[in-house]
């Protein structure tokens, strides 16, 4: 289904599905691989570093990683998906099925309800990337995943956490499948800047906000959406 998934429409249902796969996976007594900081944001701080981007805006980026960092670790650890985005689960007889779980271990579940909203492929074009946009989308989703898990007051502000981190991490996926960087036309100052712009702008709407944890409902309000408690 991809991008052709109309996401007010099956928003509930997609929340109750990553609910459910969470609830499930709680059960599953094999080892998992952890998920941790450096696989969300140190890849793409040390490709930042190989560039030899600005020093100034890397350590920047990296202080903003440890503060989104910082809220994730406050959140209920568990299974992950890992990479959630419509490119990864189809509708099937009014089915959803999840698949392509290379990214799969235990790290935050929250980090999925995300991903699903923040749909990280559209950070390849930050012209077109409404930053306001995953922030609607997770009030829709945590509706249907409410319905089986119920989120505390630590995995809300998380969940918006990753949504900067998601910017790092798929930065780090280009990473990781391009280790020798022989194709250097897309790793360019322009690249870097579009990241840095981005979570900057991002960084700045938290703390004028005072932190995530009033990012919620501060943007709910703004733009029309009820926040659900």
């Amino acid at each position: 289904m991809g991008y052709e998934l109309h996401f007010e429409t099956y928003a509930e249902q997609l929340g109750e599905t990553t609910a459910v796969l969470h609830s499930l996976m709680e059960k599953y007594d094999k080892p998992l691989i952890h998920y941790g900081k450096e696989h969300y944001a140190g890849r793409y701080i040390q490709l930042m570093r190989e560039f030899n981007y600005t020093p100034s805006k890397i350590t920047e980026l990296e202080d903003f990683a440890e503060t989104l960092w910082q809220t994730v670790e406050k959140s209920t650890p568990g299974f992950c998906h890992g990479d959630l985005n419509p490119s990864n689960f189809i509708m099937s007889n009014d089915k959803l099925i999840f698949f392509d779980f290379d990214c799969a271990g235990i790290s935050y579940p929250v980090n999925d309800i995300s991903t699903i909203c923040a749909m990280t492929e559209s950070f390849a074009d930050f012209k077109k990337t409404d930053r306001e946009m995953p922030i609607k989308k997770l009030a829709l989703l945590r509706k249907g995943y409410e319905k089986h898990r119920k989120l505390n007051e630590h995995d809300i502000p998380a969940m918006y956490a990753f949504i900067g981190l998601s910017c790092y991490w798929m930065a780090g996926q280009h990473y990781k499948y391009k280790t020798h960087l022989q194709d250097r036309k897309w790793v360019n100052e322009n690249y870097f800047d579009n990241n840095y712009n981005w979570l900057v702008q991002l960084r700045n709407l938290a703390i004028n906000k005072h932190g995530f944890s009033s990012l919620q409902n501060v943007v709910n309000t703004s733009s029309g959406i009820n926040p659900i408690s």
